[in-house]
């Protein structure tokens, strides 16, 4: 996933589209989130063009003036959208879960992330020569947690799920792209081998669940 204030696409002297581009390519993300995109309408082939691919999907909020617009694009083979929202200040959307996202927080509610450019900070030290308010942090910090938010840590590992949050060199805007992802593959030794042909097989799940629930002498 990578959320980026693009700071508008300009008039062709620089090349944001093709750094955008690059960015999908080379980080592959499910879910593509810009900010201040200062676009009128797009159409489904210039997003596709952008996203590199014909498999995707997308919510836009236009400009307004000559500043905002907002642009959400997602991989339609992992996702389908159920549902979708366009705000004043924010765009959204609700989607099914063709991806594992319900491992992210493990207890059985639907996950759901928030990413953009947030003019607020938590505490003074995220700010730097820029006037610091505490109430507004106050208010910032209330809105977080009355919300259930987790802030994860900017490339750190400290959330668990191995997720891990990546800011990319800044090429064309005075923002940083950030990018959350999960990819920490590597679970050590596999206790089984198991072949992919032997889950399509019909009824491996009751057989693994019986299995599963047997007592075994000397072990768990």
């Amino acid at each position: 996933m990578i959320t980026l204030n693009i700071r508008g696409f300009g008039d062709g002297k620089v090349n944001k589209f093709g750094w955008v581009r690059g960015l999908c390519y080379s980080e592959s993300p499910d879910i593509l989130m810009l900010q201040e995109t200062k676009l009128n309408t797009v159409n489904l082939d210039w997003v596709r063009k952008l996203w590199g691919s014909c498999d995707c999907d997308f919510i836009q909020k236009p400009k307004v003036g000559k500043s905002g617009g907002q642009l959400i694009i997602w991989d339609s083979k992992s996702f389908d959208a159920t549902d979708s929202f366009v705000f004043d200040f924010c765009i959204g959307f609700e989607v099914f879960g063709k991806a594992q996202l319900t491992e992210i927080v493990g207890d059985g509610s639907d996950p759901w992330v928030i990413g953009g450019d947030f003019n607020e900070v938590r505490e003074e030290g995220d700010r730097l020569n820029c006037y610091y308010i505490e109430s507004w942090a106050k208010l910032f910090n209330n809105f977080i947690d009355n919300c259930g938010l987790i802030d994860l840590p900017l490339g750190g590992r400290k959330f668990t799920r191995n997720l891990s949050m990546i800011a990319l060199e800044r090429k064309h805007s005075d923002h940083c792209p950030i990018v959350l992802k999960d990819d920490d593959k590597n679970f050590g030794p596999k206790p089984i081998k198991v072949f992919d042909e032997w889950l399509e097989m019909e009824g491996v799940a009751e057989f693994i669940k019986g299995i599963w629930n047997e007592e075994c002498d000397g072990g768990v």
